[in-house]
């Protein structure tokens, strides 16, 4: 195997292979990448190749096992380091109620994003709604192009000319149909691409259809189904729950699976707004006052309750002259400056509900969008056949939490050898910032406030981050902190375009990993970690499009609201 490039220099020797016509045992802690005579074996040796990893995800990078004379055994054990509860990764409070920790999921390896072999893939058109194939392998396909996406629907487009007889009907007109013919791609025997018809262009002998990923069909669908609120739920229960009810419609069932994985983060776990504010007295308030001193009064209502030092005495609250609280009865003992001073009253410590109500024709794929912010957690579409006769697919949607993908540690992205075109980056100093001022909730010299900064021989330029949610400074610095390390870091190689090669051989990465990219000629000398978010390929060709984020500016924390954070 080459050696450099974060690859491992392994001898294979007689000794170790007992002989030529023997079993060969590969073991590493490391990824490992086998490639047709990479390895130096033999073509006529006939044993068996075993080999043992620990892979850190799913086994999208495993040997390539189309070595004539080789049958592969693969072996993992995993190592799973799950995400601290809810995301309480910041050292935030984190309510978590009845919801379970999160369970990251495991599948047997999906098919890699991106198409070994350059020439067209098979290319299968299926009436969605009946089943009936419309063909198992069209031909005269010119400029395809696959996208896979990062939490987006995935696409493809091509165009197709001259018309096709299989294609055409009685009448001479075309039979896919938009939102009925489901396209897939296939290669050697993997469905790498499953999406529904949504857009078709007609310019003479010319058809150009666009299919948008399954995941997609839930996009501009209002909800309409009975008004839901439900309080202390698993994020990922809700998703499933819309999806059940997108499929359940009339002709809306696209045979969609979701998987179990939970989130670990709750909705409806929120308290309401003016439940359990807490302050502290300014000054000390004496047995049988009827009025205290307050350091915060933000927040608080008249008619509401407070109490003092955790004690089961509530007092009603019947005017409030700036931090000045006047109450319904008298106070019971003495309390001392600082004493807490919480408002709810007994049994008020009901949460804010999530709720859906069929009159706000709520968009089900924008609500599934808004639920993966607060909650965090990736997801991707795989298709795969029923059985061996291919006569069927089965479509499942799965999760990851907090998130997919790796760092991928034993691949390399370098200019001047993977790396086919100077990477196209950019440094937008309009989002930089080496300080940020948090804004938390409250208002004037009462608002939480937090401010963070990095002195680094630049002028200062200072983000102000707002959330009217956080009521704690330790958490409002936390956040800042988080999104000046965002900020401060502005150089992103945006677009990254790699070749199929020894160093990150396609279908050993795909959308959610973590790649370094290598900057070596031009303006720029560097090694930047980036996060793939989309793939593009003409599977024609052996090149890749890699769209890029940089590591750093992805936090995988829930955020404040109806995620049930405090």
């Amino acid at each position: 195997m080459p050696d450099g490039g974060g690859y491992h220099n392994i001898t294979l020797t007689d000794s170790a292979a007992a002989s030529d016509q023997g079993g060969l045992a590969v073991s590493s802690p490391n990824l490992i990448q086998v490639f047709d005579d990479a390895a130096a074996l033999d073509d006529q040796n006939t044993g068996g190749l075993a080999v043992a990893e620990t892979p850190s995800t799913f086994d999208t990078a495993a040997a390539v096992d189309d070595i004539p004379g080789y049958s592969f055994t693969v072996s993992q054990a995993f190592a799973l380091a799950t995400r601290e509860a809810a995301g309480a990764w910041e050292g935030l409070l984190v309510v978590k109620g009845t919801a379970p920790a999160p369970t990251p999921a495991f599948y047997a390896r999906a098919a890699p994003q991106a198409f070994i072999n350059p020439t067209m893939p098979r290319m299968h058109l299926q009436n969605l709604i009946t089943g009936a194939w419309i063909t198992r392998d069209l031909r005269a396909i010119q400029q395809p192009n696959i996208t896979w996406n990062l939490d987006q629907p995935d696409t493809f487009s091509c165009q197709v000319q001259p018309p096709r007889r299989e294609l055409l009907d009685s009448t001479g007109n075309p039979l896919p149909t938009e939102w009925q013919t489901a396209c897939y791609l296939e290669e050697n025997s993997e469905i790498k691409f499953g999406g529904i018809l949504t857009a078709s262009t007609y310019n003479g002998p010319a058809w150009t259809p666009t299919f948008t990923g399954f995941v997609g069909y839930a996009n501009g669908i209002i909800y309409e189904g009975s008004n839901y609120s439900q309080v202390q739920i698993d994020a990922l229960d809700v998703v499933r729950m819309l999806w059940a009810w997108v499929q359940a419609q009339p002709g809306g069932n696209i045979g969609l699976v979701l998987d179990a994985t939970k989130a670990g983060v709750l909705l409806g776990a929120q308290l309401q707004s003016n439940q359990f504010m807490s302050t502290n007295l300014a000054v000390r308030a004496r047995d049988g006052s009827t009025t205290i001193t307050v350091n915060n009064p933000t927040g608080f209502t008249t008619s509401s309750q407070v109490n003092l030092a955790d004690s089961n005495n509530w007092y009603s609250i019947s005017k409030i002259s700036k931090n000045v609280f006047t109450l319904g009865s008298a106070i019971r003992g003495d309390h001392n400056a600082g004493t807490k001073v919480i408002q709810g009253g007994p049994g008020s410590n009901v949460p804010t509900p999530f709720v859906l109500d069929w009159w706000n024709s709520t968009d089900i794929g924008q609500e599934i969008g808004n639920i993966a912010t607060e909650a965090v957690f990736d997801f991707y579409e795989q298709h795969t056949w029923t059985d061996a006769t291919r006569q069927g697919v089965k479509h499942a949607l799965h999760f990851g939490v907090p998130r997919i993908g790796v760092r991928q540690t034993s691949l390399r992205f370098a200019e001047g050898e993977n790396i086919t075109v100077p990477v196209q980056g950019s440094r937008d100093g309009s989002v930089y910032a080496n300080e940020v001022v948090g804004l938390g909730a409250g208002q004037g010299s009462l608002q939480v406030r937090a401010q963070v900064g990095t002195p680094n021989n630049t002028l200062r330029r200072v983000f102000v981050y707002t959330d009217q949610t956080i009521r704690t400074q330790a958490r409002l610095q936390s956040r800042a902190q988080a999104i000046l390390t965002s900020r401060i870091a502005i150089d992103t190689p945006q677009t990254v375009v790699v070749k199929n090669h020894p160093n990150a051989p396609f279908g050993s990465f795909r959308c959610g990993d973590d790649i370094l990219v290598t900057m070596a000629t031009g303006w720029r000398n560097a090694g930047i970690w980036c996060r793939i978010t989309s793939m593009s390929q003409n599977p024609q060709e052996d090149i890749i499009t890699l769209t890029c984020a940089r590591s750093d500016s992805f936090t995988y924390l829930a955020q404040s609201g109806q995620a049930g954070t405090m």
